[in-house]
C-alpha cells in the first residue's frame, strides 16, 4: 500500500494542519485535539492581516466590510526592536522629509514611515535598541504591515473547544500584539470591534508544527528530555520576563508621552515667535533667506569695540559671486544683512 504524504508549506489551516501531522507522521489526530492545543498554548496559532495606520484592513487576504471595520487605536501603538538582531533598514528621507524603516521575517513584512522632525539621525545611528511610540503627534505618517500575527491563546482557552467549534470562532479581536525573543516587541491596539476571529482564518506555520512535534517528542532529536526541559524552561523564563517587562514599557509610553507634551508647548511657543516666513517657498535664492544667511556668515563675529565690521563692498561682491547675482541685488542683499549704521 502506497504511503500518502503532505507536502510542507509556509503555513496551514487548521484542517490542513491535521492531515500534515497524520500523514506525515502517522498520528491520529483531530481538529477538536489540534484546537485544544491551541487554546492550551501548546501550539502556536497565526492569523493574516493587513492594515495600515488607521485600520486593519482584510483578514486571511479578504477584506473587511465597513460594518466589520477593525479601527487602530493609531495615537497608541508601540515598537520596539534590536536594529542588529532583526536587520532593521532604516532609511532617512530627506526629501520627503521621513525615516523609512523596513522589518522583514517568515512572519510578516513591516514598514513603518516616521515624520523627521521628531527624530535625529543620531538616535538611530547610535543605537541598537529602538523604541517608538506613535503619541498624538502625528510622529507616525504611516505603519503598513501584512503577514501572519500569532493569536494569544488566552482569548480562545476563555471558551469550551466544543461551543468554540460550534460557534465557529469568537466575536471579538484582540489586539495585535508579538514578541520574537528579546529582539522585537509590538502592540497595536484595536480601537473598535466589529468583527471576530474565525477558525477558518486560523493559520499554523510550518515552524509552529514543528515545535509542536518536537516538544511532544515526535520529532526525534538528541537529548530530548533536555530539550524539551530547556523549552519549559525558556517558556518560564519568557513569562516572567514578559511580566517584569510590563511596567518597564508602560514607564516608557509615560516618559515618551510626557516628551510629546513637551515637544506641543515648544511647537506652539515657535508658532506664536514673529519670524519671516515662506523662506525660499516660491523661489530659488529667496533674497531674505540670503540676507539671513549673510548676517549669520559675516556678522557672526562682529564686536563694536574692535571695528571689525565686514566691509560692505567686498561683503557685496562674494554675495554676488556665490549667488550669481546682479551686482545691485548683492547690494541690497549686503544692505539688509547690516546690522549697524554705515552713515
Amino acid at each position: 500500500m502506497k504511503i500518502l504524504k503532505f507536502l510542507p508549506k509556509q503555513a496551514y489551516s487548521i484542517t490542513d494542519a491535521v492531515k500534515y501531522i497524520s500523514l506525515n507522521y502517522d498520528i491520529n489526530i483531530s481538529e477538536r485535539d489540534l484546537i485544544g492545543y491551541i487554546q492550551t498554548g501548546e501550539l502556536k496559532a497565526s492569523i493574516y492581516l493587513d492594515g495600515r495606520l488607521s485600520k486593519v484592513e482584510s483578514i486571511n487576504r479578504k477584506e473587511l466590510s465597513k460594518d466589520m471595520a477593525l479601527e487602530v487605536r493609531n495615537e497608541e501603538i508601540f515598537l520596539q526592536f534590536n536594529k542588529s538582531e532583526i536587520n532593521a533598514k532604516i532609511n532617512h528621507i530627506r526629501d520627503f522629509e521621513i525615516f523609512r524603516i523596513d522589518i522583514n521575517n517568515i512572519y510578516f513584512n513591516l514598514i513603518i514611515i516616521l515624520n523627521d522632525r521628531f527624530y535625529l539621525d543620531d538616535y538611530f545611528e547610535n543605537n541598537n535598541q529602538i523604541n517608538l511610540y506613535s503619541g498624538e503627534l502625528d510622529k507616525f505618517q504611516n505603519i503598513i504591515f501584512n503577514g501572519y500575527f500569532p493569536v494569544s491563546n488566552l482569548i480562545l482557552n476563555e471558551y469550551n473547544t466544543d461551543e468554540l467549534i460550534e460557534a465557529g470562532g469568537i466575536n471579538e479581536f484582540p489586539d495585535i500584539k508579538m514578541s520574537i525573543d528579546d529582539d522585537f516587541y509590538i502592540h497595536i491596539p484595536i480601537y473598535e470591534n466589529r468583527t471576530g476571529i474565525r477558525l477558518e482564518d486560523l493559520h499554523i506555520l510550518h515552524k509552529d508544527i514543528v515545535s509542536f512535534l518536537e516538544f511532544f517528542s515526535i520529532i526525534d532529536s538528541e537529548d530530548k528530555q533536555d530539550e524539551i526541559q530547556r523549552l519549559k524552561n525558556k517558556l518560564e523564563l519568557k513569562g516572567k520576563q514578559t511580566e517584569e517587562l510590563l511596567p518597564a514599557l508602560e514607564k516608557l509610553k509615560d516618559e515618551l508621552s510626557e516628551k510629546d507634551k513637551k515637544i506641543a508647548e515648544l511647537q506652539a511657543a515657535l508658532d506664536n515667535m514673529d519670524y519671516p516666513i515662506q523662506l525660499n517657498e516660491f523661489m530659488e535664492n529667496d533674497r531674505l533667506a540670503l540676507a539671513i544667511q549673510a548676517r549669520k556668515e559675516y556678522w557672526a563675529n562682529y564686536y563694536p569695540n574692535l571695528n571689525n565690521a565686514p566691509k560692505a563692498e567686498a561683503t557685496a561682491k562674494e554675495i554676488q559671486e556665490k549667488y550669481n547675482l546682479s551686482q545691485k541685488q548683492a547690494t541690497a542683499i549686503e544692505i539688509v544683512a547690516c546690522p549697524i549704521n554705515r552713515n
